[in-house]
């Protein structure tokens, strides 16, 4: 009983308590109060499109009347948002935050009849970018005033300087917003007058406010300050330093005012700073050893900054820190093994740095680390196995590194890392195949592996990557199908498998992939159709199928229907592309779009509605007649019509005057135009194009000339007249050929402008000039050729300033160029003294370019013609490595300078066809890297040095029609020398020739007897008695001497022994008598084995090497044949040589980048 009096006497004292309680926190609402409230809710619009904030909800809903037809007033100081004094009931605080309010707060809101406001908040609502009034102003007893992320535009009301109680002022807005812009200006002095006035702000927050002024000193007397934000807001200048050391400071973010300058102080162990902020600044210098003093800061962003140096050891002291990012800094030397007491980090980015060494062992202490990024970062070695106590990472990215290659299954501590979601390690030259244990990580989202040497098929196991939604293969040497159990990935987005080995059809369950947005099936080996339901891949974004076997026909009006689709690649097939059909769809608009070798036969119609193509590529299909006045309207930087039969319209290119005005504003980066048109001016649309950077309109029929660029090719054209003025200082070209055209007088002096020039080619017009020295100030020239002109006069000797230093080739045959050899240019030519030590793969001379963002940067590869080994070779690519002299074909006298043998890197060097005396100088035997040697047809004396021999590269090496004599050297490469290379020498005896070294009964057929005749032959073609006609083959030969190299030329030395009648070494002393009963039996059989070889070659081309080789010894062999059906003979396998390889060029010449050609015809793949 007693106990139950207890319980009930407890009961109404907490009944009581409870109640004197509930009239403390719900006071009486003032009725003034309640009406400006109500007032300021019917102002405002309820919209939940006015709030990002997750959790925001309508808080003035519950502003209401309750009771009876209104007559008893509800306490407004329970409605939400709304906070009263515990003593007046007067509204002290207003909470609005995130209340999906929608509208604009003007002079004469209700709100600023709240004059007991102490705290108000409206952040996260959309005042649909009305100004701020002045009149909060009036709300003197304001201490926290909150309008961040609230769409106010304008500028800020200085009037809110009254506020002289205001503890904390935001007025920022987050720059990531997507939903609302606040587009709020300070202008100068406007920090100025807030920071003088508000003495009391423990937060300023001014986030993307346009302040764009410097950073008052007095920000420094606001010593209650406890968070300072002011990025992005274009504050300049030096900031104040003294900032920093605010005793009451732990927030700063200044991250994004990229014109700020600043260094780092000295930071006191008693500061309070947690949160520094600093990137996208210009701040510089040093990091302070006093940064390890920072015990509390738990965050720290420095990257992109202008940071420098070593990172402090105490940089180990930040126990409490958790996040650090120093990407993108200049940071160098090793890292700090301290960095391994940074246990509580959880982010750690160093990216993009300078460091040198390895990364320490102390980062298996990081037990903590979910991100890590050391991409760039230069560290050598092994990746540290301590990895594998990383097991809490997420995300890594280890890319570009020198880490030493491996084996991707001997990265046993990678298996380890259960939790990974991103796994970067592209370009990393890991190597073997990707292991099954790949289907460990399970939790991956993102796994890429492009540009690696991985090998092998893609493991079944990779299905158990169910949340994979990118996978990066690209750039590898994968091969086999694509596995069934990629089926599993229901939720892949973007599949890279481009550039590898990958064969087989494209399976048709990667079509129900619908959320698909890129594909990259290119570069592979990938055959069959492509699947029809392609078309429920509506969200596409990139698709790139070129260069594989697929087959079929496609209809251009399934990709018409991807509305994202902004990246087609159809290129290199064996598609036929049908042309779109429905013009009433809503397009996608293409920004990079390959339909090369398509089987078009017309310019596709949709693309006229492409207003914003960058890059165009519609070569090599069957498109003819002229180019469409809206092809001129599209806003291309790359467009590549190459290799179909198109005309320019009269309009564009008329014959006098330009262009009208529309045509002439057009900026292309770079247009190739190989289209056959009538002779006449080149259109001033093109020389109008300002930001052209490749112009190449090589093999057409165009005349006059461009502007700057970088690349200029107009080779094989009709232009004609001179080449003018037209180069001015500060341009970027880098290559010009003007070659096979009909230009006439002095080369253009404003060449020497062209600091950056490298590639020189004026071969084969009529230039009437001197030997243009002026342009060996060129610093960056690497190839000259004036092969075939008019160009006369002595060489003479270099300037100091002008001596061609880093020249590599240079051809300057056919011309009339006299005196003696250029024995001070040959002293200065430095590049081809050093001997090149290639330790990667072969590189070429070529300019780059970035046709679109969507594409890897292209390269235009520099293209020459020069005579090599007796054959004239089109260089599709030129090697680095590559030099040559040829100045055959000239008036040259005096003798060969023995500094040439300095030359050591030098390939091919050619003086033929002048008239040298003296003797040949052994230093010739130091051109270890030598390949092609013609000295003939000058007036040489003495013995051929036993030097020569050394030469093991020699493949070809011509002395013939000179006065030499003495034994021909003995050594493994003059034993392959026919006897075409000494003939025309009285004195010369050994190996093959006729004439045993005792003996000497040969009369010598010399050059011709003075310049007169010799340069009136010349120019006529013709050769004086005794001379025999060699045609030069326009065929190929690899520079590298593979199989199919020495055959031809084999059959070359051979085709040449027979046409001249110069017996082989089995002939001598043959026994067999020619008559008429011989000549006629061999004529008819070589017509009949002539006709018989004539139709295997046809009938099988793959024999023909085979058959030609064959054919050869046959003949060889029955000597008792004519001479004349040895010709035939010759005639027949030369001519089907030719023809075969013509037709075959691309697959005998894509590896050593050489082609042949006809003149004034291409015909590349």
């Amino acid at each position: 009983m007693a106990s139950s009096v207890h319980l009930w006497i407890l009961f109404v004292h907490l009944l009581c308590l409870c109640s004197r309680t509930r009239s403390v926190t719900l006071p009486d609402c003032h009725g003034e109060d309640m009406s400006a409230l109500l007032q300021f809710k019917d102002s405002i619009i309820i919209d939940e499109s006015a709030s990002n904030e997750p959790r925001a909800y309508p808080k003035t809903k519950s502003w209401k009347l309750d009771g009876t037809n209104g007559s008893s007033p509800s306490k407004c100081c329970s409605w939400d948002g709304v906070e009263c004094s515990d003593n007046t009931g007067l509204v002290i605080a207003l909470d609005l935050s995130s209340s999906y309010l929608y509208g604009s707060i003007d002079s004469s809101s209700s709100l600023f009849r709240l004059s007991h406001l102490r705290r108000i908040d409206l952040s996260d609502n959309d005042f649909n970018q009305s100004r701020i009034p002045s009149e909060f102003s009036l709300l003197s007893g304001l201490t926290h005033l909150n309008l961040s992320d609230s769409a106010f535009s304008g500028q800020i009301p200085l009037e809110i300087a009254k506020l002289t109680g205001l503890v904390s002022l935001d007025l920022s807005c987050n720059p990531d917003s997507d939903t609302r812009k606040q587009d709020l200006e300070l202008p100068n002095p406007g920090l100025s007058t807030l920071v003088q006035s508000l003495t009391n702000l423990e937060v300023l927050s001014l986030s993307s406010v346009d302040i764009s002024s410097e950073v008052p000193e007095s920000i420094t007397s606001l010593s209650s300050l406890r968070s300072l934000f002011l990025d992005p807001s274009g504050i300049h200048g030096v900031f104040p330093a003294a900032v920093f050391q605010l005793p009451k400071l732990q927030h700063i973010n200044l991250a994004h005012n990229s014109d700020l300058k600043g260094q780092l102080p000295y930071f006191n162990s008693t500061s309070l700073l947690q949160r520094l902020w600093l990137s996208w600044t210009s701040f510089s210098g040093e990091l302070p050893a006093s940064l390890g003093n920072l015990r509390s800061l738990k965050d720290l962003r420095l990257d992109n900054a202008q940071f420098t140096g070593p990172l402090p050891n105490s940089i180990g002291n930040l126990h409490s820190l958790n996040f650090l990012d120093i990407s993108f800094c200049n940071f160098l030397g090793p890292i700090p093994n301290s960095f391994g007491s940074l246990t509580k980090l959880t982010y750690l980015d160093i990216g993009h740095s300078q460091f040198i060494g390895q990364l320490p062992n102390s980062v298996e202490n990081l037990h903590s680390l979910n991100h890590l990024d050391i991409y760039n970062c230069n560290f050598s070695g092994s990746i540290p196995s301590s990895f594998s106590n990383l097991t809490e990472i997420t995300y890594l990215d280890v890319r570009e590194n020198q880490f030493t290659p491996r084996a991707l299954g001997s990265l046993s501590w990678l298996w380890k890392m259960t939790k990974l979601n991103t796994w970067d390690l592209n370009d990393m030259s890991i190597s073997g195949e990707i292991p099954a244990t790949v289907g460990n990580l399970s939790q991956l989202a993102s796994l890429q592996l492009d540009g690696n040497q991985l090998k092998g098929q893609i493991p079944p196991s990779i299905g158990n990557l169910n949340k994979l939604f990118s996978l990066g293969l690209n750039r590898n040497e994968l091969e086999g199908h694509i596995p069934l159990q990629l089926m599993n990935f229901t939720q892949l987005t973007e599949l890279f498998l481009g550039f590898n080995q990958m064969s087989g059809f494209i399976p048709s369950y990667l079509m129900n992939f619908t959320q698909m947005t890129h594909l990259d099936l290119s570069n592979n080996k990938f055959e069959g159709t492509i699947p029809s339901s392609i078309s429920q891949l509506q969200n596409l974004i990139l698709l790139r199928l070129s260069r594989n076997n697929l087959s079929g026909a496609v209809e251009l009006d399934t990709f018409l229907q991807f509305k994202e689709l902004g990246f087609l690649e159809l290129s290199w097939n064996k598609l036929t592309c049908l042309p779109a059909t429905k013009r009433n769809l809503s397009l996608p608009s293409f920004d990079y779009l390959e339909l090369a070798s398509c089987n078009l036969n017309e310019f596709p119609s949709f693309l006229e509605d492409q207003e914003y193509t960058r890059t165009l590529d519609l070569s090599n299909n069957n498109i003819h007649g002229e180019i469409p006045q809206w092809v001129w309207n599209m806003s291309v930087e790359f467009m590549n019509l190459s290799h179909n039969s198109l005309q320019l319209p009269n309009r564009i290119s008329p014959e006098f005057g330009g262009p009208s005005a529309e045509l002439c504003v057009y900026s292309r980066s770079d247009i190739k135009l190989v289209a056959r048109t009538s002779p006449g001016k080149l259109p001033s649309l093109i020389c109008n194009l300002s930001s052209l950077v490749i112009l190449d309109l090589s093999f057409n029929f165009l005349g006059n000339t461009s502007d700057t660029l970088s690349v200029l090719n107009l080779q094989s054209n009709r232009f004609s007249g001179t080449i003018p003025q037209f180069i001015s200082s500060g341009t970027q070209l880098k290559m010009i050929s003007l070659s096979q055209n009909n230009f006439g007088g002095k080369l253009p002096r404003s060449l020497a402008n062209c600091s950056r020039l490298e590639f020189i080619d004026f071969a084969d017009n009529q230039m009437n000039d001197t030997f243009p020295s002026w342009l060996g100030s060129l610093p960056e020239l690497r190839v000259l050729i004036l092969r075939s002109n008019q160009l006369h006069g002595a060489i003479g000797k270099p300037n100091s300033n002008f001596s061609f230093q880093n020249l590599r080739i240079i051809d300057l045959s056919r011309n009339s160029f006299s005196g003696n050899l250029p024995l001070g240019y040959f002293q200065h030519w430095n590049s081809m003294k050093v001997v090149d030590n290639i330790t990667g793969g072969m590189s070429y001379m070529q300019e780059s370019f970035l046709p679109s963002i969507h594409r890897d940067t292209s390269y235009y590869n520099y293209t020459m013609t020069i005579i090599n080994k007796g054959l004239e070779l089109y260089y599709a690519k030129i090697s680095d490595v590559f030099t040559a002299i040829d100045l055959s074909g000239n008036l040259f006298t005096g003798d060969i300078p023995e500094v040439i043998g300095e030359l050591k890197e030098l390939h091919l060097l050619n003086l033929s066809n002048n008239f040298l005396t003296g003797q040949i100088p052994a230093s010739l035997g130091n051109l270890g890297a030598l390949e092609s040697l013609d000295l003939s047809r000058n007036r040489l004396s003495g013995e051929i040095p036993q030097e020569l021999s050394r030469l093991n590269f020699l493949s070809v090496f011509n002395v013939s029609y000179n006065n030499l004599t003495g034994p021909i050297p003995r050594g493994e490469q003059f034993e392959t020398f026919p006897n075409s290379s000494f003939q025309g020498n009285k004195g010369l005896c050994g190996i093959d020739l006729s004439r045993k070294c005792a003996e000497s009964k040969m009369e010598p057929t010399g050059p011709p007897t003075s310049e007169a005749d010799r340069t009136s032959n010349f120019r006529r073609g013709a050769h004086t008695e005794g001379e025999r006609v060699r045609s030069i083959p326009k065929v190929i030969v690899p520079r590298e001497q593979g199989p199919v190299g020495v055959a031809i030329s084999r059959i070359c030395e051979e085709s040449e022994m027979f046409l001249t009648g110069t017996p082989t070494s089995e002939e001598k002393g043959s026994w067999f008598k020619f008559d008429w009963r011989v000549v006629l039996a061999g004529y008819g059989s070589g017509l009949v084995i002539g006709a018989i070889i004539g139709s295997v070659l046809i009938s099988d081309q793959r024999g023909w090497l085979a058959a030609v080789i064959v054919g050869v010894q046959e003949y060889r062999r029955r000597r008792q044949r004519s001479r004349k059906a040895r010709t035939e003979l010759v005639r027949i396998i030369c001519d089907k040589i030719s023809a075969y390889i013509l037709r075959s060029s691309v697959s005998l010449c894509d590896v050593n980048g050489i082609r042949s050609r006809k003149k004034g015809s291409d015909t590349a793949g």
